[in-house]
């Protein structure tokens, strides 16, 4: 007997997917393509299309079901129920293994046999699991996830020197920038936005030089960066 392929559990930012189904929730269209969604990355609508044929949301390679359409209609709270139950059905086999008392350890063996992703797209599968469950309010153990609800980091003796020593190493030469001298100038950190598109912010000065007020403002602007990177 053949066994039953199985399903790939949605890997994608669980803000890109409700940002999506809010967008659908303005005006569905009679099928869901790249075109729907113009100004997201191509990687990002590849795994968009991905998780919704995981929730069972679109079928024919583009073809919106009447799942997708019952839960993208009704007010706010209408739509929160729907998405809840979406979710536990999505994965009712995960949600079996009673989640209030597995360990991390278990859960993301689980995840990775039941739903198909190994490595990286684990990773990432298992961060859409735990934001989709803190959102629609299904139990986890505190095994799984920190009490805060957030992943822990690790801190080093000086926060400080720990912000400037990321900055120095994630702030890469713009390679689009080039000055009148034909030198290539200054820093760059680009991201991704869960939205679609990028953000870039340049830099072009000696961070020793900096006034006090300077590195102040200037490493409040990466740590904001590197959470938002943290946390999508």
């Amino acid at each position: 007997m053949v066994e039953e392929q199985k399903r790939t559990a949605a890997f994608l930012p669980w803000a890109t997917f409700t940002n999506a189904l809010d967008q659908l929730s303005k005006g569905m269209p009679s099928r869901i393509d790249r075109t729907v969604f113009p100004g997201m990355a191509w990687n990002a609508q590849s795994q968009l299309f991905a998780a919704l044929k995981f929730f069972g949301l679109l079928k024919d390679e583009d073809e919106p079901t009447p799942a997708l359409h019952d839960l993208v209609t009704g007010d706010e709270a209408d739509r929160a129920v729907k998405l809840k139950k979406a979710v536990e059905a999505a994965y009712a086999d995960l949600i079996a293994i009673d989640l209030t008392k597995a360990t991390k350890g278990h859960f993301d063996e689980e995840l990775g046999r039941l739903y198909n992703v190994t490595g990286d797209t684990r990773v990432k599968a298992a961060r859409f699991f735990l934001s989709a469950a803190k959102q629609v309010g299904i139990p986890l153990s505190g095994f799984i996830l920190p009490k805060d609800g957030k992943a822990k980091r690790a801190k080093s003796s000086s926060p400080r020197a720990r912000v400037a020593t990321k900055a120095k190493k994630t702030l890469q030469p713009p390679p689009s920038f080039q000055p009148t001298g034909g030198k290539p100038s200054g820093e760059s950190k680009v991201i991704s936005l869960v939205s679609g598109g990028t953000l870039t912010l340049s830099a072009s000065f000696d961070f020793f030089s900096l006034s006090p007020a300077d590195r102040t403002f200037v490493f409040s602007l990466i740590e904001k960066l590197e959470k938002y990177e943290s946390e999508v």
